[in-house]
């Protein structure tokens, strides 16, 4: 997938594949800088498509310009995106005609996800909210994270939903993680070495100084040194 982070100048769409729904190829854009501007005015433009949603679900921001939203029939969630909160100045606003009516786009059923905040959002389903009134877990707005069940366990970090280390044993109604590392595990699926839960005890392994380290799980499985005086093959 091709990424995009900021754009430099602008953006002007007037032709794109039928079978895609919205601008999904941008969906990572994030910043429009517009220091170039199409007919010196805009910063966006999409006219004469079929898609039923933008999309842009990572942009929060369009330095400069205007933005140029016209004749696409099908284009629904126009009223939905914080535009003013992604502009940067006074002077830039959105211009929008003869697109689908957005009140025929409700009675449609083409409105925000239940948890996008404040109903705001760049098309359908949990990975188009603008921000979540719950939980995010990976691109998606959910109600909770997989705390004390579930699978994949997770630890709820900043209102994010962050997987457990694989390494990590799944509790039965309490918490199995706090954070995402092989050091953060409530208890190891396997051994510990140290702070670290491993699958396998180091052997043969070159740590720091270049040794090759052997060590062996004692019956609490903790990964212990072997004796200096041991053979290894």
């Amino acid at each position: 997938m091709v990424v995009f982070l900021y754009v430099v100048g602008y953006i002007y769409i007037d032709s794109w594949p039928e079978e895609l729904a919205n601008l999904s190829v941008f969906e990572n854009l994030r910043v429009i800088r517009g220091r170039l501007l199409y007919n010196g005015a805009y910063s966006l433009i999409v006219r004469n498509l079929s898609m039923s949603s933008l999309g842009l679900r990572s942009l929060t921001e369009i330095s400069s310009g205007l933005v140029l939203l016209e004749a696409n029939p099908n284009l629904c969630y126009l009223d939905t995106v914080p535009w003013t909160n992604i502009f940067r100045n006074s002077r830039q606003a959105i211009l929008k005609t003869t697109n689908k009516p957005q009140n025929v786009c409700e009675k449609e059923g083409h409105v925000c996800f239940q948890l996008c905040a404040n109903a705001e959002c760049w098309g359908f389903g949990p990975s188009q909210c603008v921000n979540c009134s719950g939980l995010l877990r990976g691109n998606d707005c959910v109600e909770s994270c997989n705390v004390e069940e579930g699978e994949p366990r997770e630890v709820v970090d900043k209102g994010q939903c962050i997987m457990c280390h694989p390494e990590c044993m799944l509790q039965n109604g309490s918490q199995t993680c706090f954070g995402p590392s092989a050091e953060q595990c409530v208890a190891c699926a396997h051994y510990r070495d140290g702070t670290t839960c491993v699958k396998h005890c180091p052997s043969g392994k070159k740590m720091d100084s270049f040794v090759p380290v052997w060590k062996y799980a004692d019956k609490d499985g903790e990964c212990q040194l072997c004796p200096v005086n041991c053979s290894h093959s």
